[in-house]
């Protein structure tokens, strides 16, 4: 399963077994970067790795690409925040959020 920002929102149905991958746009160059907030206890995480766009030109961004497995069953909810790290008191700029139910 292939998941992108549009996916936000969505309540999707899994199976232990089963492989989940995030693509997320993101510009370090900023700061900003994608923080996980909260992973179901089925989930494992492979890799995360960012890919830079093909020309990297000064400022540019790139993507941002997490592996899972599903590991186990149940439900919870998958979310991410996308922020700069060091500022604690300031909102983050976008969210992603799912909820997953593996069974």
């Amino acid at each position: 399963m292939h998941l992108r920002a549009k996916d936000s929102g969505r309540s999707i149905r899994v199976k232990p077994k089963d492989k989940i991958d995030l693509e997320l746009v993101e510009n370090l160059t900023t700061g900003f970067g994608w923080q996980m907030v909260q992973l179901p206890a089925f989930l494992e995480l492979v890799d995360n790795d960012h890919v830079p766009e093909a020309l990297p030109l000064c400022g540019s961004g790139g993507t941002r690409m997490w592996h899972f497995n599903v590991v186990g069953s149940g439900s919870g909810a998958f979310m991410l925040e996308y922020r700069r790290s060091w500022e604690k008191d300031v909102g983050p700029a976008r969210t992603f959020e799912v909820s997953l139910e593996s069974a």
